[in-house]
């Protein structure tokens, strides 16, 4: 079965000597909103709550979603959502690209 990819971010995606993935146009996003809870020292401690995702469409036959890490990561179950991984930089740090593309383990992993 021939895999389409979607790129769900605003940046075209270049995956070693590929050639780039175009955006879609579609763009999936994390709805976050950081607030100060406290003050260490006079530096401010921060929480960021996750108020939920947009632009992940629904599973599709044979579709891969290229979106960004955290989005892939508020999904543990869905194994077609990728994202970039082995970022390489020039030598100011711009990503230049990557060297391949992330998806969530089979079986999620708690860490505490």
């Amino acid at each position: 079965m021939k895999i389409t990819f979607v790129n769900l971010t605003p940046y075209a995606i270049k995956v070693g000597g590929m050639e780039p993935i175009a955006p879609s146009g579609n763009v999936a996003r994390l709805n976050a909103q950081t607030v100060q809870t406290a003050q260490i020292e006079g530096i401010p401690i921060l929480e960021t709550f996750i108020n939920g995702v947009t632009g992940v469409p629904p599973k599709e036959p044979g579709t891969m979603f290229i979106v960004p890490a955290l989005v892939r990561q508020a999904f543990p179950l869905r194994r077609d959502l990728l994202s970039p991984a082995k970022l390489v930089r020039d030598k100011s740090g711009m990503v230049l690209g990557c060297l391949g593309l992330e998806v969530n383990p089979e079986t999620p992993t708690a860490t505490e």
